[in-house]
């Protein structure tokens, strides 16, 4: 990782993971690299409460993020890998209205791709509340051309999210996801998923915590899953 202060309103922050993978079959190992945030980040002089981020980032959608630390869970849950994007690369801006309210709207190339495979972009906006200082809640909706030039579809997504802490040793967090591809059946109907995730930490001590996921993921049509 690196992050390099520009200027009192700007930064720049890159990430990179390298993995070395052994080969099936006794072969050579090969080495992956991959780019997981490269931004760059400004906060507007005299609008403190206003953030512009541009490049590769997170979405700010969901409870579960793409770094492990971040997440009380050595795994994520299939709502992160199926139900909706975890990463965009476009822009992405925030304002935050108070203390206990903050908007945010992106653009960007599609859902998880680096490069867009068609002309069409998708869009989001994010409403976040904070009604009391240990709850946070995420209202959500995406939309946007999906698939390849000349095989594209409309695709949607409505996702909420949620973290509350009702006391210092106990967190209760986790989403609810509905989405689809218009006008992709046969039929002319869209193909649909949901699903929803929680998740349950517990501190006993200092040193030791005990953390349970719950979840249920539907995909009928097999949009997300390629199974029926």
């Amino acid at each position: 990782g690196l992050f390099r202060e520009i200027t009192d309103h700007a930064y720049v922050f890159g990430q990179l993971t390298a993995s070395l993978s052994a080969a099936a079959g006794g072969g050579e190992p090969t080495t992956e690299t991959e780019i997981d945030n490269l931004l760059v980040s400004v906060i507007p002089p005299g609008a403190s409460n206003l953030n512009l981020n541009f490049g590769k980032l997170d979405l700010p959608i969901g409870f579960e993020r793409d770094d492990e630390p971040l997440n009380f869970l050595a795994t994520t849950s299939f709502n992160f890998e199926l139900a909706r994007p975890v990463k965009m690369v476009g822009l992405e801006g925030t304002w935050t209205a108070s203390p206990h309210l903050g908007v945010s709207g992106f653009v960007f190339n599609g859902w998880d791709t680096d490069l867009d495979p068609n002309h069409g972009k998708s869009g989001g906006l994010r409403v976040e509340l904070l009604p009391r200082e240990n709850v946070t809640l995420g209202f959500n909706g995406l939309y946007g051309v999906e698939g390849a030039q000349g095989a594209t579809n409309d695709r949607y997504l409505l996702t909420f999210d949620y973290a509350v802490q009702p006391s210092w040793n106990w967190v209760i967090a986790g989403e609810a996801n509905y989405g689809g591809d218009r006008k992709v059946l046969a039929s002319g109907g869209d193909a649909r998923w949901g699903g929803g995730m929680l998740t349950l930490f517990h501190q006993f001590t200092r040193h030791w915590g005990f953390a349970a996921r719950a979840e249920v993921f539907r995909d009928a049509n097999g949009a997300r899953t390629g199974a029926t």
